[in-house]
């Protein structure tokens, strides 16, 4: 096998598991340790509960200033806030953060 074609499949392979660990929903457990906690970038837009509690609020902001934010709930684990059904129609996600609300 060539280098560019082993180095192609190597990083195909490396990409899978964000490709198939992560859901319009919550991730699965094995790639939660792909994410920090709290806000993520990459690609999409993610948000990792990894604090206390099964449910927390969390308030996200949009790029537009004229968007309101807004705050949803989410689970434990990574959410795509990219494709969540609470903020479709709403605009380029510029940050998001645990606001102490509940659920």
């Amino acid at each position: 096998m060539g280098k560019t074609i082993g180095r192609a499949l190597v990083g195909s392979l490396l990409a899978l598991p964000l490709m198939v660990g992560v859901t319009a929903g919550t991730a699965s457990a094995a790639s939660v340790a792909d994410y920090k906690c709290g806000y993520s970038r990459l690609g999409d837009a993610y948000y990792n509960h990894c604090g206390p509690g099964w449910m927390v609020s969390i308030t996200v902001e949009f790029v537009a200033p004229w968007e309101d934010d807004r705050s949803i709930c989410v689970a434990q684990g990574v959410t795509n806030l990219s494709t969540h059904g609470g903020l479709q129609g709403s605009g380029m996600i510029d940050f998001a953060y645990a606001d102490g609300g509940g659920c």
